[in-house]
């Protein structure tokens, strides 16, 4: 609301879509700004529906990722990397109705060779057991090298991951996944050198339905 002083032309504050002030003695008016709605676009929502979905998805794996992924740029993050990627590569449909492609997430990113021929299955309640081939080991693998494995169950919207369950020479880890009891899971599989300094690309072994 605007205030008139001694004189009919001493106004100050807002009258109609103008706004009378002082500024240095002198007085001033200027009309109101007109606030911009804000109405974003189909393919700005589409875009900020990816990232709330993406980042919902992957921020449980910030530690995670820090291991799996081999970030040469110092301004970035592991979790940054594979937000990105998998921003670009995993996600499919449109806003309403985006999902993830599972098939398609990568949860690691290295030149360390991964598991061949792997198996998931889960022989008795709230066990995962994984094996994989037992052929000549190639391309600078050792049988020192530490599995890591990541599962994901959509219904409970929870992760879970593990690294050191066993060693490439022994073909086989055992894990006791009971929270993820009579639920369908995703599993992700990958190894990380024992000293740390070399990781594979993550494999997605595919769906498992937890006994």
């Amino acid at each position: 609301m605007a205030k008139v002083g001694n004189s009919i032309f001493d106004i100050q504050g807002r009258l109609g879509d103008l706004v009378y002030y002082r500024y240095r003695g002198k007085s001033m008016v200027r009309k109101v700004s007109k606030r911009k709605r804000n109405n974003p676009t189909p393919l700005q929502m589409q875009h900020q529906a990816k990232f709330i979905l993406m980042g919902n998805f992957l921020r449980p794996l910030y530690d995670f990722l820090k291991i799996t992924y081999r970030v040469y740029n110092r301004s970035k993050t592991g979790y940054q990397k594979a937000f990105s990627e998998n921003y670009h590569a995993a996600l499919t449909g449109t806003h309403p109705s985006l999902s993830i492609d599972y098939s398609k997430v990568r949860l690691g990113n290295g030149s360390l060779p991964n598991l061949a021929e792997p198996s998931i299955h889960s022989p008795e309640p709230g066990k995962l057991v994984v094996s994989w081939s037992e052929r000549e080991y190639q391309g600078g693998t050792r049988s020192s090298d530490i599995l890591y494995i990541a599962i994901y169950s959509e219904k409970l919207n929870r992760w879970i991951y593990r690294f050191g369950c066993a060693e490439r020479y022994k073909h086989i880890c055992r894990m006791d996944i009971s929270f993820f009891t009579e639920t369908r899971v995703q599993v992700w599989l990958g190894f990380v050198s024992a000293d740390g300094k070399r990781v594979s690309d993550s494999l997605h072994a595919g769906e498992l339905m937890v006994s």
